[in-house]
């Protein structure tokens, strides 16, 4: 009997004009683990609030959604709230309480445990998880990824048979991403709970599961092993391909017949294997750091200029501009030190950051390193309260700021209950030639079907792509984007490229904030490393992947020590054929 299961389940919110599914059947066995797969919109979340009750969404359904063969409706929610597991993208929306050790014990007092049994299941799991440290933590003292554990800990403490993730690690960086995937797989490993998982992110754990479900436009295209989807996504040349582990495409790109490898120990072992047997004529990308660009047809492409660099070394923590040719920069802040209380500590800590004028740059670093502090006191939203903001070699202006930002939280951008009247009143605001700019930005970031819908309505990449046209309106000189890439499908990702290269072709200068390497790796100039309140390194973008061990791409990773400095799969399948 399966543990969960769909049989011809349609929906559609209210008002839409097409359904979000389309007679979707499957099912989950004990012990499974599953992943569900597609570009955004294409009803991913919609069938993973299906499967409980108290996260269905409104609108018009018909077929039936059963757990242990039982219609789910049927099932108290008690019982669902101990069996079912649900884990979102939103990691503070899932806290209710101020203290780890309360965070977990919380949903147990709901089913009411007994207090000796409380206490005995709740060092069990916060053992198990590592968070024992963090156990009389209060939780807004924690990292994105330690309150993400804390989320999938409270959660597991109830013993559940089945666990519902819906991009849990959507806002982590990519080591806490790492760890928080580790953990389910022990859980599923370990303890046999089923998993249920919808992400963007595949290089972390596209090879651990056991099925994967393709989905497009509400309905299930391909159900099959993690291998078997990548092959038929790679044939097909689905718009959700370049989200598949880099190993993967390497490899297929290059000729592989044998098994895909699906993680980055197995891709170098391949890429050793056949470097072997057909050694590259060439091992560093040639005028690296220059135009070089190894692109090819899985799907990358050729990268853009990335600015003069060596292929090895970072520049030292203490001097970050001093090897960006010493400007012009079009931001700066020098020792910037910053604390949101008085007795607070401090979240910047003497921070040295020059951002080159004109082209795309990256900022990276783990949750709670100050990235997005840094970037509102870029955007003079908040204030340092020792060290200079310069824009332009300028003290940074207080009553007519020079930057626009795209802060984490795009639905507070929407002042009004659609989309296109936010933009109407934004085109107002900036004059008539603003309309023709609208139109534009709707069709090229694909927002033009979304006018009617109420911002709130809107899937979390759906949301960040219409935020992203409604602060482009002003065509701003410098512009900031906090985590812009988080909740996009490589659909997405590719347009918001390419609209970024458009504005630094006409002068503007960008600044992404993201944990997402390997969108920096192909179209940032410059990348630094925020660390602790600090900026740690600095380099044009070769550079500074092929500099650094652990925060680097896949690619690289995978490639390492065969090739020198290729750092995307373009670049490494390039040298592999020369």
């Amino acid at each position: 009997m399966a543990l969960l299961a769909a049989e011809h389940l349609t929906f559609a919110y209210p008002k839409a004009g097409a359904p979000a599914l389309d007679d979707v059947s499957f099912a989950v066995e004990p012990g499974d683990f599953t992943m569900v797969c597609g570009v955004s919109g294409c009803g991913k979340t919609t069938l993973l609030r299906h499967l409980k009750t108290a996260m269905e969404p409104a609108g018009q359904r018909s077929g039936e959604v059963t757990f242990e063969g039982r219609p789910l409706a049927c099932v108290p929610l008690r019982e669902q709230a101990a069996a079912i597991g649900y884990v979102g993208q939103d990691i503070d929306a899932q806290l209710v309480c101020s203290t780890v050790d309360r965070e977990l014990a919380f949903g147990l007092e709901s089913l009411g445990v007994g207090p000796a049994a409380m206490r005995s299941r709740v060092a069990e799991m916060a053992s198990y998880l590592g968070l024992g440290p963090l156990y009389r933590r209060p939780v807004q003292e924690l990292s994105g990824g330690q309150k993400q554990l804390v989320n999938l800990a409270a959660v597991m403490v109830m013993r559940p048979k089945v666990l519902v993730l819906d991009e849990p690690c959507a806002h982590l960086d990519p080591l806490a991403a790492r760890a928080f995937i580790d953990a389910v797989v022990r859980l599923n490993r370990e303890r046999g709970a089923a998993v249920v998982m919808v992400d963007h992110r595949l290089q972390e754990a596209f090879g651990y599961a056991r099925r994967v479900l393709v989905m497009e436009e509400g309905r299930i295209i391909f159900d099959g092993t993690p291998e078997q989807a990548t092959r038929a996504m790679l044939g097909a040349g689905s718009a959700f391909a370049p989200a598949l582990p880099p190993s993967a495409r390497i490899a297929a790109a290059l000729g592989c017949k044998g098994s895909l490898p699906l993680d980055v120990r197995a891709g170098q072992l391949w890429l050793r294997g056949r470097c072997s047997q057909h050694p590259p004529a060439r091992r560093a990308v040639e005028g690296a750091g220059d135009e070089a660009a190894a692109g090819g047809p899985d799907g990358v492409g050729a990268r853009p200029a990335i600015g003069a660099a060596p292929a090895s070394g970072v520049e030292a923590p203490g001097a970050p501009s001093d090897g960006l040719a010493g400007g012009p920069f079009a931001c700066e802040v020098r020792d910037g030190f910053f604390r949101y209380s008085r007795d607070g500590a401090d979240v910047l800590r003497g921070v040295r950051l020059a951002v080159p004028r004109g082209g795309i740059h990256g900022l990276v670093g783990s949750n709670g390193a100050g990235k997005s502090t840094l970037m509102k006191v870029l955007a003079g939203t908040l204030r340092p309260y020792r060290g200079r903001v310069l824009h332009g070699g300028k003290p940074a202006g207080r009553r007519r700021p020079s930057a626009t930002l795209l802060p984490q939280e795009p639905l507070d951008l929407f002042a009004a209950d659609a989309v296109g009247a936010c933009l109407e009143a934004a085109v107002r605001q900036h004059g008539p030639w603003a309309a023709a700019r609208m139109e534009h930005l709707t069709a090229k970031l694909g927002v033009a079907p979304l006018l009617a819908a109420h911002p709130r309505d809107l899937s979390a990449g759906e949301l960040q792509r219409a935020a992203l046209a409604l602060v482009l309106l002003g065509k701003p000189r410098l512009l900031l984007l906090d985590e812009a890439t988080r909740n996009l499908d490589p659909p997405g990702k590719q347009a918001l490229a390419e609209l970024l290269h458009e504005l630094a072709a006409e002068g503007t200068t960008v600044l992404v904030s993201t944990h997402d390497l390997d969108f920096c790796a192909e179209h940032a100039r410059t990348v630094a490393l925020l660390f602790d309140g600090a900026v740690a390194a600095q380099a044009p973008t070769r550079a500074f992947f092929s500099g650094l061990g652990f925060y680097t791409t896949a690619a690289a990773l995978v490639s390492r020590p065969m090739l020198a400095d290729a750092i995307t799969v373009g670049e490494v399948v390039g040298l592999c054929r020369a």
